[in-house]
């Protein structure tokens, strides 16, 4: 029997990525080669990808400034129905 914590490990997370493009904001998941949406606004950005988070099981969003700057790492977990 597995402990909780390395069925956790076993789980693949998505990442989620918001970072400034050359007009607006983008949205990106797994390593920036999968461009999901463009955004005008920053906030409007971060909503899409925090609803977008809320829909998958284990999500990361990551928030990139100017320059590459990781500026902030939140974590989501959709809980799963227990049969």
């Amino acid at each position: 029997m597995q402990s909780v914590e390395a069925e956790t490990s076993q789980i693949e997370q998505a990442i989620i990525r918001v970072y400034p493009g050359i007009a607006g904001w983008n949205v990106a998941e797994s390593e920036f080669s999968r461009l999901l949406a463009k955004f005008d606004a920053k906030e409007e950005t971060l909503g899409y990808a925090m609803s977008l988070a809320e829909t998958k099981t284990h999500t990361v969003v990551e928030v990139y400034g100017k320059g590459g700057v990781l500026e902030a790492r939140s974590a989501y977990q959709v809980a799963q129905p227990v049969f």
